[in-house]
């Protein structure tokens, strides 16, 4: 014999579907951001040691460039020698205090990007999370478990339903409506609707 389903049933089974179907959204969520935050971390990884590479090849020019002019104004160097290595050395610390401030702003941009990755992967982690509480919450089937429970619900049976006389036994459940409004502007007759 098929016991046909009781209100209450039906409305566990659709409370477990929308569980279900949270829990698959926030792992598809959670496995996207956590590819995308590796991917991302991996690379700016890279690109910040190529960065920190070029700044010390940057900074060690702009020492020899700076070595160059000072030995140019030793006295005793021929004038057209110390010419020479004056302006090439000017030249040479000019362009790598360029190449400098390209290379941290290089830099800077990796470590950004790195910053974003680690947001990323907490919002994995975050995203993980909320799709085993879910799990959970479709597994076990009672929302007053989950310490916020559902919003709307009391977790506790109507107490209009306690006031009456009871003829027949009501069915338990684990939706019931509120005795108080849960949100502003819903009173308790009124259905939340997320």
């Amino acid at each position: 014999m098929i016991r046909p389903l009781m209100p209450d049933d039906v409305d566990d089974l659709i409370l477990k579907m929308q569980h279900l179907e949270a829990a698959a959204k926030a792992e598809r969520d959670a496995h996207a951001r956590s590819g995308w935050a590796e991917r991302m971390k991996s690379k700016a990884q890279k690109m910040a040691a190529e960065a920190q590479a070029e700044v010390t090849a940057a900074e060690a020019a702009e020492a020899d460039g700076a070595a160059k002019v000072a030995k140019a104004k030793t006295p005793g160097l021929p004038p057209l020698e110390a010419a020479d290595l004056f302006t090439s050395g000017r030249q040479q610390v000019l362009d790598s205090k360029t190449r400098i401030v390209k290379a941290r702003a290089r830099l800077n941009f990796a470590l950004d990007q790195m910053d974003e990755a680690e947001r990323a992967e907490y919002e994995s982690l975050r995203a993980a999370a909320m799709a085993e509480a879910h799990t959970q919450l479709a597994d076990s089937g009672d929302d007053g478990a989950h310490p916020t429970g559902i919003p709307g619900t009391s977790g506790t049976p109507d107490a209009s339903a306690a006031a009456a006389p009871a003829a027949t036994p009501a069915p338990a459940t684990s939706l019931s409506k509120p005795t108080g409004p849960a949100l502003p502007g819903l009173g308790p007759d009124d259905d939340y609707q997320p």
